[in-house]
């Protein structure tokens, strides 16, 4: 079963996932592969099954303005320089092209090889620069999720989770006013100009 943190983003994409269109890069794909629009490209430093093209996300083997749209979830956390990473995400994506990226905030360390950075909304904002405006910015689950998370994180029986969990969203969809003050995460849409 896939992690609240996961599920939750799950939820976002699935509501979100008509943005991604025509040729799309799933940059730092790893084991998870969704498909989208015409063609998904998934792209890893790993050869995991699946995987189309295995590339240091630094210096990606694809031309300017290639993809029609871009999708980097959870992925900025493991590289050593994010601001080069997102730079060259930027560089393949095509003009009017749409970038969905999610990014954790209070997460716990998870080293996938490595677990460097937290990000904000502002922070990927600014990594995106003016050449891009924000179609969508989502927090992943309040401080009620991210309470269920900590009880999953230390082993609690999986029906405790569960109900901790479903407890949860009621909480936050009735209580939860500053979500984006406890939020496990950020999604973030961008069309670039």
């Amino acid at each position: 079963m896939d992690s609240i943190n996961r599920r939750l983003f799950n939820v976002l994409l699935e509501k979100n996932k008509h943005y991604l269109k025509g040729i799309v890069l799933n940059a730092g794909a790893g084991k998870k592969h969704y498909v989208f629009g015409k063609k998904t490209v998934n792209i890893d430093f790993v050869k995991f099954p699946g995987i189309d093209v295995v590339s240091n996300l630094e210096k990606i083997p694809f031309k300017n303005n290639y993809f029609d749209s871009v999708v980097c979830n959870f992925v900025f956390e493991h590289v050593k320089n994010p601001f080069l990473v997102c730079n060259e995400l930027k560089r393949v994506l095509k003009p009017k092209g749409t970038i969905l990226i999610a990014v954790p905030f209070m997460q716990r360390f998870h080293a996938d090889p490595n677990d460097y950075w937290r990000f904000t909304d502002e922070g990927i904002k600014e990594m995106l620069g003016k050449n891009f405006v924000i179609i969508k910015n989502c927090s992943i689950g309040g401080r009620f999720c991210f309470l269920a998370a900590f009880f999953e994180e230390h082993n609690f029986p999986r029906f405790l989770i569960e109900f901790f969990f479903n407890c949860a969203l009621f909480l936050e969809s009735k209580f939860e006013k500053n979500q984006r003050a406890w939020t496990q995460g950020f999604f973030i849409i961008a069309k670039k100009l």
